[in-house]
């Protein structure tokens, strides 16, 4: 929300209390819009908010349909000036939000107040000059004079388009489709064969006559004699001999044959060695054709191509009947809905919610940071005497908290270490308001002392509205 100037004229009046003081200050209006319940109504806001409430929600405590108009308060709240003036703040329990916007939405029938009614809904967007990711829908909890105490997560977020709160059709389903680089696969059936190395033949060992011998059992000796036991083993070293002369005979041949393939096999190796470069050079450039820029992979690349251009049409041809839909059924939304009131936001980002009570609405996200990086804020009361209200504004984030007291000091929840910070404090006196300013940040000081000084309700508003500014 763009920051806005404060050009009011104060009269002095001598000051009751500090609710009287800020109820001064405040330039937060309640705007009241008559309405015909039984027709669907679109609200909007001096400041910005749009709120849709269909024919027939609003009911009487009873669950039964008021009679005549209706009267629907709306009190906006976009700032730390009204955030102050109306006594809000920004946390949930002991969790310090972010905020978006408050808004405060009532509505009566003939002095009855009127509820949502059971299974309906309304429509609310609140505007902002930029959009925060993780807001949530909170809702005001309040003291019986109607004071807000504190925020009540409903778990619902935000959107950020009124489109997601209209019943659509699915968005279109873009097929998946992805480039997958060819694979090079090596062909193996040309590899050259690796020449087997000829075995050398054995030469063939020696036949000596001592190692030839004759052993018959005794019988077989007793029976021969040892003549004849002498030309038997006489014929075994003779055939012996014979066989070793026919192995070295074929030995010998061998080795002739093994010198040729010898030779053979050198030459073998040599022209192998030629065939694995051939071979390797012919596989490297195949592969270099699988590589970008090359024959293989321009043609699956082209393939690619075409297949995905075919799919992004039939994705935008979709896309395009899904936006005509959407584009019927939004204006047949807002075509449903008489308007009241005389601002048209001309905003770029809005918060869009459903909601089925009244009171006070709250567009936040929590801010969260770990619990070693917080800590309690102290701030030291100047006189337990008067009654002060002592606020926390967050120079670099859109949030304030109402510090409580506690014995002689005032506390806050715990809070982000070294965040900047504007502590303002505020207490009348003799019926005169007065003021105290201090710019520090967190973990500056254990305890920090604030020192009012008196001022007319011009100056004090004026101190105020730099709240709304950073710096």
């Amino acid at each position: 929300q763009g920051n806005r100037r404060v050009d009011l004229v104060y009269s002095y009046t001598s000051l009751e209390s500090v609710d009287d003081l800020l109820n001064q200050l405040s330039t937060s209006q309640t705007e009241i819009l008559e309405i015909d319940p039984t027709v669907n109504t679109r609200i909007i806001g001096s400041q910005g908010t749009s709120i849709w409430i269909p024919a027939n929600s609003l009911t009487l405590p009873d669950g039964s349909n008021p009679t005549g108009t209706v009267q629907v308060e709306l009190k906006e709240s976009y700032d730390i000036f009204d955030m102050i003036t109306e006594g809000l703040m920004t946390h949930s329990g002991d969790q310090m939000l972010e905020t978006g916007g408050m808004i405060s939405v009532q509505a009566f029938a003939n002095g009855q107040p009127l509820q949502v009614g059971e299974g309906q809904a309304l429509t609310i967007a609140l505007p902002g000059s930029m959009q925060q990711p993780g807001m949530e829908l909170f809702m005001g909890v309040t003291d019986t004079q109607g004071n807000v105490t504190d925020w009540d997560p409903t778990q619902r977020p935000f959107e950020p388009s009124l489109a997601q709160l209209i019943d659509l059709p699915p968005l279109p389903t873009r097929k998946r489709t992805h480039f997958l680089n060819p694979a090079y696969s090596e062909e193996w059936s040309g590899y050259p064969a690796k020449p087997k190395k000829p075995q050398m033949p054995r030469e063939p060992r020696e036949i000596k006559r001592e190692s030839v011998r004759y052993n018959p059992g005794l019988v077989k000796r007793l029976t021969l004699g040892k003549k004849k036991m002498e030309e038997i083993e006489e014929g075994m070293y003779q055939q012996k001999l014979d066989d070793y002369t026919e192995r070295q005979r074929l030995y010998e041949q061998s080795m002739v044959q093994y010198k040729l393939d010898m030779d053979n096999y050198r030459q073998a190796k040599v022209d192998h060695q030629i065939a694995m470069e051939t071979w390797i050079a012919q596989r490297i450039q195949d592969s270099l054709s699988y590589k970008a820029g090359g024959a293989e992979y321009q043609a699956k690349l082209e393939a690619y191509r075409a297949r995905k251009k075919v799919i992004d049409a039939e994705y935008e041809e979709q896309m395009d009947i899904w936006r005509e839909v959407k584009r019927r059924r939004l204006a047949a939304f807002e075509e449903e809905y008489d308007l009241a009131g005389s601002y048209q936001p001309n905003l770029v980002y809005q918060y869009f919610a459903q909601v089925n009570e009244l009171g006070w609405i709250n567009c936040d996200r929590f801010y969260n940071v770990p619990a070693e990086e917080k800590m309690e804020l102290a701030i030291k009361d100047s006189d337990p005497e008067q009654d002060e209200r002592v606020f926390v504004v967050f120079e670099e984030i859109n949030s304030i908290l109402k510090a409580s007291k506690r014995g002689p000091i005032y506390t806050t929840q715990k809070v982000p270490l070294q965040a900047p910070i504007r502590i303002i404090g505020v207490k009348v006196v003799d019926g005169k308001a007065f003021l105290a300013e201090l710019k520090s940040f967190v973990g500056a000081k254990g305890e920090y002392e604030l020192e009012y000084r008196p001022c007319s309700l011009a100056e004090m508003a004026a101190a105020l509205e730099r709240t709304n500014r950073p710096g």
